[in-house]
């Protein structure tokens, strides 16, 4: 039932955005309506005139539905890797570059529990941990 109230709704701003183009646009003038009698130099020529425009209330309305669903967004910068974590060494001669520790404040849920050291691959400190 929405459907078919929509599908109307598109059908009529089609109409009036195809009269609108049609107004705007230069159309030919009829030589059987034109009275005067033009020089020879002009006859070749084609003379146009502008059609009237559209009222004001098809273009607010226009403007009105082009702005209903605007929804101001937020800029979000993504964090870089280098930025949020920073490369822990490990193993004996510390050779061995896969643990990352995070260097900003993260967010955990209330049943956080660490993996044990030696398996835990990104190693949040309790001072940046926060529980939701």
């Amino acid at each position: 039932m929405f459907a078919k109230k929509r599908y109307a709704e598109k059908a009529q701003m089609k109409k009036t955005l195809a009269l609108h183009e049609e107004s705007s646009s230069k159309h030919k003038v009829d030589d059987d309506v034109q009275e005067c009698v033009a020089p020879a130099y002009l006859v070749h020529r084609e003379t146009t005139t502008r059609a009237k425009i559209l009222s004001n209330t098809v273009k607010k309305k226009k403007k009105e539905k082009a702005g209903k669903w605007d929804v101001p967004l937020p800029k979000v910068r993504p964090v870089a890797e280098d930025e949020m974590f920073k490369v822990i060494r490990t193993g004996k001669r510390k050779t061995k570059q896969w643990k990352r520790m995070i260097i900003k404040v993260t967010f955990v849920g209330q049943g956080f529990t660490r993996k044990p050291p030696k398996y835990e691959r990104f190693i949040r400190p309790t001072g940046l941990r926060r529980n939701i």
